[in-house]
């Protein structure tokens, strides 16, 4: 992985990534992908958390938490998630997925806690990988998908590694009636 890139370079490469491979099946509207520091989503308790990268494909939305820390995430990290999870449900007319992905991999017992409570943990080595593993979370029916940001420019470029020849299946998703709002904001 290429080193030197801060925290929102990594948050927007991953929003690009997952935004290819759901394009890919089309029918994914606009504004289906945010991430960043006005990526908030309100809790059931009012709270208003700030979630890394946001998508919406088909039937579910996909919170992602990106930890391009040069540690490797804690267990009390992952719970925390599943909180902030929990407290976001309610608010939402679609299931909620959450991922966390990292850098460095998790510490002793996070998978373990992860697996129980349905998020899913991540290792990004380089965007084909990210790539494969998110298109498998939604992926329907197969087709060649690349990972190429809305910018035009080659995704992998910019985490490491070399350009896949398919980076992950597209998805035929379902399409998504009128414009995403963050829970009715």
């Amino acid at each position: 992985m290429q080193t030197g890139m801060t925290s929102a370079e990594y948050e927007e490469v991953v929003a690009k990534i997952a935004e290819s491979v759901a394009r890919g099946a089309g029918g994914l509207p606009e504004n289906a992908t945010s991430y960043g520091r006005k990526n908030l989503w309100r809790g059931a308790s009012g709270f208003r958390h700030q979630i890394d990268v946001s998508i919406e494909v088909g039937d579910r939305i996909h919170l992602v938490e990106c930890k391009y820390w040069n540690k490797r995430v804690p267990l009390e990290y992952v719970l925390s998630f599943y909180g902030r999870l929990q407290d976001i449900q309610p608010t939402t007319k679609k299931p909620v997925e959450g991922v966390i992905i990292s850098q460095k991999g998790f510490q002793r017992g996070a998978k373990e806690i992860a697996a129980h409570f349905r998020i899913h943990l991540d290792v990004v080595e380089s965007a084909e990988v990210f790539g494969y593993k998110f298109g498998q979370r939604i992926v329907v029916s197969p087709k060649p998908a690349t990972c190429v940001t809305s910018a035009g420019g080659d995704v992998n470029a910019k985490i490491g590694g070399s350009p896949p020849s398919r980076c992950a299946p597209a998805v035929e998703a379902g399409t998504v009636d009128g414009q995403i709002t963050r829970n009715g904001e």
